[in-house]
């Protein structure tokens, strides 16, 4: 069982690095220029990935 949810942890640690990663890009500039609306609305989006990112890392004992 303990390798089965070391599986999964894993793969939702690798998609939400992919979300985390994509979301960072956009809101540096990289696509082009944003509004400010949606400059925040990608920032809140960024921190709720950040912090599923931690509660994934808290139940490997990781943070």
């Amino acid at each position: 069982m303990e390798d089965a949810l070391s599986v999964l942890r894993h793969n939702i640690l690798g998609q939400l690095t992919v979300i985390k990663n994509a979301l960072s890009f956009v809101i540096e500039g990289h696509t082009g220029q944003i509004n400010e609306e949606t400059k925040k609305f990608l920032e809140e989006a960024y921190k709720r990935n950040e912090e599923m990112i931690n509660t994934v890392l808290e139940t490997r004992g990781q943070k």
